[in-house]
């Protein structure tokens, strides 16, 4: 049992799966050690992420009905944890759900500032909830406190919390430091596969400041990590290398890496991560100039979310391709109406997630009266503000904005917003931007 933890804890989730499937079998273990063992298993399922999402979803639920029969509260939490991780990956609410519910119930009986899976649980469903002020809080109070000796792989899953949070709040140079200290923590467990996550997720991070050599440099990295062991997450590094290679003037590698992340993604990925990939493909295939295509995996994107529309990745992605697609089949109203319902869900909350809206927003103003209200002009002000000039680069090479804010000032907010005139992809991409 030891050495099947030990392999999970650095994602290893091949060869502890023959241990673990070997401590199922005995029929001497005691109710914690089943827990422990059913724990085991539904660890190593979302590391493999080659099952179909209903199946994993019935380990993680016995997992948790076997967590609550041992009666420790460790186990209970960790089973709840895994609850809010599969109900992200297969977008279903009712999961994360019972995870914050469950979490809620623990506290009603511990200090959960003692557990440190307990307040991972309850970040992880507060940033599912659109809250990641009260996640990043709760993470921040969890390590200055420092009740409890936490191995470095929680630890690490604590401040790469932290650091996701902080991004989703604007204050990239928190997130930057964050990310590097989960990073370091990670190397030290030897986890290539969670190292390759967080290269990727700072890749997204340093492109949307604009760094976009350094996002290379750590999306490559990613990508080289991430083959290497396996990752569960891969698509994720391929993807997330496309828009700063973009920007940079590189489009065959943005292609190779759109190509790479298609051919990783089979039907038994789970549904967060062809979510991922229908929607950073559409938006490639915006900076390609190609509507037909957009539109066309926009409609695949809808058709995959109905029903799920809370749970999805990247929201602030998400609405404003419905917005775009919207105004281009002229349903004008239609898009007005998810500007409202995506500005109140994401604007005061998410304010990085909002940049995408806000972006939609100023586009539709224009198409409708020439230029955009004092109130947008003053709202795209924030990305200078912020730090996220490559954020807000995307969303001009996508044909949402102009190039700058002072184009706004020279030209009394008139200009164009349309999208850049480029020739249709060569590549038959058909689906991908996505972090964790």
């Amino acid at each position: 049992m030891l050495l099947a933890r030990a392999f999970i804890d650095q994602s290893k989730a091949e060869p502890a799966l023959p241990l673990i499937e070997k401590l199922g079998e005995d029929n001497e273990l005691t109710l914690h050690e089943q827990a422990e063992v059913a724990m085991l298993r539904a660890s190593a399922e979302f590391q493999l992420n080659n099952e179909l999402g209903d199946q994993y979803c019935e380990v993680v639920r016995s997992a948790l009905q076997s967590a609550r029969r041992s009666g420790d509260l460790n186990l209970i939490s960790r089973a709840l944890f895994e609850c809010a991780r599969a109900g992200t990956d297969q977008g279903l609410t009712e999961l994360v759900t019972i995870a914050e519910n469950g979490i809620n119930d623990v506290g009603q009986t511990a200090n959960i500032s003692t557990l440190p899976v307990a307040i991972l649980t309850q970040g992880f469903c507060r940033m599912f909830f659109l809250d990641p002020a009260s996640c990043l809080s709760d993470l921040k109070k969890a390590v200055q406190e420092n009740t409890w000796k936490s191995n470095a792989a929680e630890m690490a899953l604590i401040h790469s919390g932290i650091a996701l949070a902080s991004f989703i709040l604007c204050r990239m140079e928190d997130s930057v430091e964050a990310y590097s200290t989960a990073f370091e923590l990670t190397k030290q467990v030897g986890d290539d596969a969670r190292m390759s996550v967080l290269a990727s997720n700072v890749c997204v991070l340093q492109a949307a400041r604009g760094l976009y050599s350094e996002a290379i440099r750590w999306g490559e990295r990613a990508v080289s990590l991430g083959e290497a062991s396996k990752s569960n997450a891969l698509q994720m590094a391929y993807s997330n290398l496309v828009d700063p290679y973009v920007l940079m003037g590189r489009e065959n590698d943005a292609i190779a890496c759109m190509n790479s992340a298609r051919e990783w993604l089979g039907p038994r990925r789970r549904w967060k991560f062809h979510c991922g990939f229908l929607m950073g493909n559409a938006s490639f295939a915006l900076m390609q100039g190609n509507t037909a295509l957009a539109l066309d995996l926009i409609g695949q994107l809808e058709g995959l979310a109905r029903g799920r529309e809370d749970a999805v990745p990247i929201p602030g992605s998400y609405w404003k391709l419905r917005i775009f697609k919207e105004v281009q089949i002229g349903r004008l109203e239609e898009a007005h109406q998810l500007v409202l319902k995506s500005t109140g869900l994401l604007r005061e909350h998410c304010p990085f997630y909002y940049f995408d809206v806000l972006a939609a927003k100023a586009w539709l103003e224009f198409r409708a009266h020439g230029h955009y209200s004092p109130e947008t002009v003053r709202e795209l002000e924030a990305f200078d503000e912020v730090g996220a000039v490559g954020r807000r680069a995307l969303l001009t090479a996508q044909g949402f904005l102009s190039s700058s804010n002072s184009d706004i000032a020279r030209n009394g907010i008139q200009f164009a917003a349309t999208a850049p005139n480029r020739s249709a992809p060569t590549s038959p991409n058909d689906e991908a931007t996505d972090y964790e």
